[in-house]
């Protein structure tokens, strides 16, 4: 066992040795950022668009600890709710919030019950294989996700809007759902349609 805790304790810091160096992310979500290689890395374009019975394009929105009320408030997503279906019967499976993310992904939590560092075996099919199976695009936008195709348990380093503060986490897997399976990490082409939220309006 004392082996195992060493091991873990040296973990992090052999992780932080690997990590890529923080990028300002853009300033809005219609300017381009700096942590792409372009303005688009082709992750929607296809060659071509498969119509949808009753939609071409599926977006969701999580608002991550965001009450419905609030949301639904605001004028942005007032807007948007009147240019497609709003989804004001949908509940959590459990809690924490990583179950909750995985089952959206996968159709089951897999017994999670709390925010650890999970790889779901890639035996297990998500969304993401339903969607290639017909030729749809995807893409998955992260907000503070370092570089594309980021596959780490989190991201921090120095909060660039007051210097003197700590170091800021600026993303969680735990929110990412489709990197937690590694039938989607595990694959170099589809762990690269991970992009940082600023490259959205880019795509």
């Amino acid at each position: 066992m004392q082996y195992l805790s060493a091991f873990v304790l040296l973990l992090p810091s052999v992780l932080a040795a690997q990590a890529p160096s923080f990028v300002k992310p853009a300033a809005g979500p219609l300017d381009a950022s700096p942590n792409s290689g372009g303005p688009s890395n082709g992750s929607l374009p296809k060659p071509s668009v498969v119509a949808g019975k009753q939609f071409d394009r599926f977006i969701q929105i999580w608002l991550e600890n965001t009450d419905f009320e609030s949301a639904n408030s605001t004028a942005t997503f007032a807007n948007l709710a009147t240019q497609g279906i709003r989804l004001d019967q949908y509940y959590a499976l459990t809690h924490p919030s990583e179950p909750n993310y995985a089952a959206v992904v996968g159709g089951d939590f897999w017994g999670m019950a709390d925010d650890n560092l999970y790889n779901i075996p890639s035996n297990i099919s998500t969304v993401v294989d339903l969607l290639e199976a017909k030729n749809i695009s995807w893409a998955s936008y992260q907000e503070g996700l370092p570089t594309d195709g980021y596959a780490g348990f989190s991201f921090t380093s120095a909060n660039y809007l007051n210097t003197a503060a700590p170091p800021y986490t600026y993303y969680v897997r735990k929110h990412n759902p489709t990197i937690i399976y590694d039938s989607v990490a595990g694959v170099p082409a589809r762990a690269a349609l991970h992009r940082n939220f600023n490259d959205f309006a880019a795509d």
